[in-house]
């Protein structure tokens, strides 16, 4: 299992690639920043890259509606944009998972009770976000 933060809901487990397709998945899913899709492609047999890529525009459609994406276009255009890359080199995509302890990952912390949003490090300090 692998860790990974899920919104407001905090660390989570997901399931680790077990397939070749299924890292292949992970790896464009984590290219485009939207790994929190990729239970639902494999809950839904989505772990063919090649045929994503090879979708026409109806049939890619579906998919993205079936994995909840259809509602965020910016999202669709970030899944497209890794697509291309891996279609034009598709050995960045398969390198192994690799273990990453739950203690290294940060966790963010929506507001320190004066309304400013803060980042909380594993070691427990706060410091203000930058952009807030």
């Amino acid at each position: 299992w692998l860790w990974m933060l899920s919104g407001t809901r905090g660390l989570r487990a997901m399931a680790v690639p077990r397939t070749l397709g299924e890292l292949q998945l992970y790896r464009v899913l984590q290219r485009a920043n939207l790994l929190g899709y990729y239970e639902t492609f494999i809950q839904q047999g989505g772990d063919d890259v090649q045929q994503l890529c090879e979708a026409g525009e109806e049939e890619f459609l579906e998919i993205m509606a079936l994995v909840g994406m259809a509602t965020k276009p910016l999202h669709v255009r970030r899944l497209q944009k890794a697509l291309r890359e891996w279609a034009s080199n598709p050995g960045l995509f398969s390198q192994p998972v690799p273990a990453v302890p739950v203690s290294s990952i940060p966790l963010f912390k929506l507001s320190d009770g004066s309304g400013r949003k803060s980042l909380t490090a594993p070691g427990g300090g706060t410091r203000s976000c930058g952009l807030c």
